[in-house]
């Protein structure tokens, strides 16, 4: 069993916990904070909705380019450190962006939107984190 990606899927899945906890957090704490005032403005909604596209494309690309093709590296040859090296990178960026997805729902949520606007953006983040959930096939494990 390759001992080193056993290891990086463990921490990576344990950041990856603790991330998806963040998320339920910044939600709670979301409702906790004092909220400036709605005025129905949708300048700063729509600049949120495409920051956080944004932010999904650069996800999706960097899975695209750094997940995927390192995935096939370590189904072939499970002890490729540097495929392992990239695969964890671009699984824990991921996420990572996946977080920023929700700290965009806690802005629009402070700047006094509504739960529901502020729902769709930790629930996009949740969603994405759940749909990539880091995992290795077992050939890349040595197993």
């Amino acid at each position: 069993m390759s001992t080193a990606a056993q290891l990086s899927l463990r921490s990576l899945r344990t950041m990856h916990a603790i991330l998806l906890v963040s998320v339920l957090l910044y939600a709670v704490i979301g409702e906790h904070v004092e909220h400036q005032a709605f005025t129905g403005n949708q300048r700063a909604l729509s600049a949120m909705t495409a920051l956080a596209g944004l932010v999904v494309l650069l996800a999706a690309v960097l899975r695209k380019r750094m997940v995927a093709p390192s995935k096939d590296v370590l189904r072939k040859e499970p002890n490729d450190l540097r495929a392992l090296a990239l695969w964890r990178f671009g699984t824990l960026i991921s996420l990572v962006l996946c977080e920023a997805l929700a700290m965009v729902g806690f802005v629009v949520r402070f700047l006094g939107y509504p739960l529901q606007q502020a729902a769709l953006f930790y629930v996009a983040a949740v969603v994405l984190m759940l749909v990539w959930w880091p995992r290795l096939d077992p050939s890349a494990l040595g197993e």
